[in-house]
């Protein structure tokens, strides 16, 4: 079976198609320096699930240090 990754902004749960398809998913989400209101940015939800699937990696855009304040909280 292929190995497929999708990156993704992690504001979506992935349908249980790619769960059994066992992908890994490399989640990006966009902190306050990129701009979008916070509702646009973040769905606890979706990164929570992601947080706990055992196959997502986080990756994030660093601009400043507030960021990584964000980060971290």
């Amino acid at each position: 079976m292929p190995i497929i990754d999708f990156e993704t902004n992690g504001t979506l749960i992935p349908s249980d198609t790619w769960k059994e398809l066992k992908a890994t998913f490399t989640v990006s989400p966009k902190l306050a320096s990129n701009g979008d209101p916070g509702e646009k940015r973040y769905n606890i939800d979706a990164l929570k699930w992601h947080a706990d699937s055992g196959r997502s990696f986080f990756k994030f855009v660093v601009q400043t240090e507030n960021d990584i304040d964000e980060i971290v909280e």
